[in-house]
């Protein structure tokens, strides 16, 4: 029997202090405080990678601030690349977004330990 499966306490030991690492270099190349952001979308597989990453912002004092974060992995799950669009969709549909609000979407690719991140606003 060949099974093929992510190990995931490489998961857990790297990708996600490489990702804040990632989302500090973003913020601090695009002279971005974590202030002007009204809402955060992170995707993450788990929850468990949720609650890392704020642990991980935090030691590297990055207030992104829970209190913005928004994610419906919990009630529609994790839908792979989709998941950030549905996030942002219901984001859009169920938030009093306003002109200027700006929105850090943080998307990883934990095969490759690569991160996409964008900051959108609204107009």
């Amino acid at each position: 029997l060949f099974t093929v499966k992510q190990d995931i306490k490489l998961l857990e030991q790297k990708a996600v202090p490489y990702w804040a690492k990632h989302i500090k270099y973003c913020l601090e190349k695009h002279k971005v405080s974590p202030d002007t952001i009204s809402y955060v979308l992170p995707h993450v597989s788990s929850m468990f990678f949720y609650y890392e990453l704020l642990k991980e912002l935090e030691l590297r004092n990055i207030d992104l601030g829970e209190d913005k974060w928004f994610t419906n992995l919990t009630w529609v799950g994790n839908m792979g690349s989709a998941s950030i669009f549905v996030a942002l969709e219901e984001l859009m549909r169920t938030k009093p977004l306003r002109k200027g609000d700006e929105i850090l979407l943080l998307v990883p690719e934990s095969g490759r330990f690569s991160y996409g991140t964008a900051l959108l606003k609204v107009v």
